[in-house]
């Protein structure tokens, strides 16, 4: 994500963009794409929901740097 949009203006979309629905409905077309071209084993799926926290002082520091 290029640094010019700054972190504020990425965060506020991300959260508005998770509360209006917009990425469950990017995931289910995702699958619905990926179904109809027979391209999911719906008998063995999973979502990865590993969560990283990034150190906010660090990428702070570094988008100033750009």
């Amino acid at each position: 994500m290029s640094a010019r949009y700054g972190l504020l203006a990425i965060s506020s979309r991300f959260y508005r963009w998770r509360s209006q629905g917009i990425w469950q409905e990017i995931l289910n077309r995702l699958q619905q794409t990926a179904d109809a071209a027979d391209q999911i084993d719906w008998e063995v799926h999973f979502i990865d929901s590993t969560i990283n926290q990034a150190d906010k002082n660090k990428l702070v520091f570094k988008c100033q740097q750009n």
